[in-house]
């Protein structure tokens, strides 16, 4: 399933790559690298999907459980840490932003400050 908003269809001689193909590849890679180390070297992950004003509650919750999903089926889910959803065309609009958008941005600079 590819969620895009734009819906594009694929032309004849191309390879269909859903954006989640792409994320199970990024964290397949991360899982490679890292698993001469032993579990407890792993990086976490978290996801952000952009987006979210384009998204019913349900296609979310459809969205997250197929990465959960696929995730455990990959043994990723002991490097994903959270997957959330964010509307980012609020951001940086003060008391309009995304609630999700200011808890993020928190987390990356409690984080960078260790």
């Amino acid at each position: 399933i590819l969620w895009h908003h734009e819906g594009h269809a694929k032309k004849e001689g191309e390879m269909c790559v859903t954006t989640i193909d792409l994320l199970l590849q990024w964290m397949a890679v991360i899982h490679t690298s890292f698993a001469k180390d032993g579990l407890s070297n792993f990086p976490k992950v978290a996801i952000v999907g952009t987006h979210s004003d384009l998204f019913n509650a349900e296609d979310k919750k459809k969205i997250k459980a197929e990465i959960e999903f696929k995730c455990r089926d990959r043994h990723f889910e002991d490097i994903l840490t959270d997957i959330t959803f964010v509307d980012n065309t609020t951001a940086g609009k003060g008391e309009m932003e995304d609630q999700a958008i200011t808890d993020i941005r928190k987390g990356c600079q409690d984080f960078v400050s260790k």
